[in-house]
């Protein structure tokens, strides 16, 4: 995960090319929203994948069908959040020279990851669902590229409206996906 982080980070500045800043960071943060909302499915799949070919003796098999959907949902997720920091700092420099936001904004990175990494274990697993837990974090960061569409609506051309049908659509769908797996835990 760490390894996909630095290639993200790496890839940031090559990354949706052509476009704005603070467009460039809403569409990471819709992708986290997507992969990370169907990530937990991805890995379910793997996982049924592999219990099938387990039970035609195809261990090695089962093994990479499983493993291998683990470490393409972790890899994206990775990458996607890699991408995501360089483009906050440059954007917190972009304010007032002087200022210490680039320190702000890492420090928020660090308190955010360490509340999700007490959280995530002490909280969400023992009351919720892996399913819910994927779901709930896909919400955060669609409300987060909300936050930030609308922050920016204005600048350079920004339309926060023209930007509501991917939000309703993107949680229409991570919605319907959670409701047909239904069953995942």
């Amino acid at each position: 995960f760490i390894g996909s982080m630095g290639l993200g980070a790496f890839l940031s500045p090559r990354l949706f090319r052509g476009l704005r800043l603070w467009e460039r960071l809403l569409q990471i943060e819709v992708g986290l929203s997507l992969v990370g909302g169907l990530s937990v499915i991805a890995i379910h799949y793997g996982q049924a994948g592999a219990a099938l070919l387990f039970t035609h003796g195809q261990m090695v098999a089962g093994d990479m069908v499983f493993f291998l959907s683990a470490f393409l949902a972790a890899a994206a997720i990775g990458v996607l959040t890699g991408a995501e920091l360089p483009l906050l700092i440059e954007l917190a420099e972009s304010g007032e020279p002087g200022t210490d936001r680039a320190a702000r904004v890492v420090a928020m990175e660090y308190f955010g990851s360490l509340a999700g990494a007490l959280l995530f274990p002490v909280f969400f697993v023992p009351r919720l669902d892996m399913l819910a837990v994927s779901w709930l974090v896909a919400l955060v960061n669609l409300a987060a590229a909300a936050v930030l569409a609308f922050r920016f609506r204005g600048e350079g051309g920004g339309n926060f409206g023209g930007f509501l049908p991917t939000f309703a659509g993107l949680f229409v769908a991570l919605r319907w996906a959670a409701g047909r797996c239904s069953s995942i835990s």
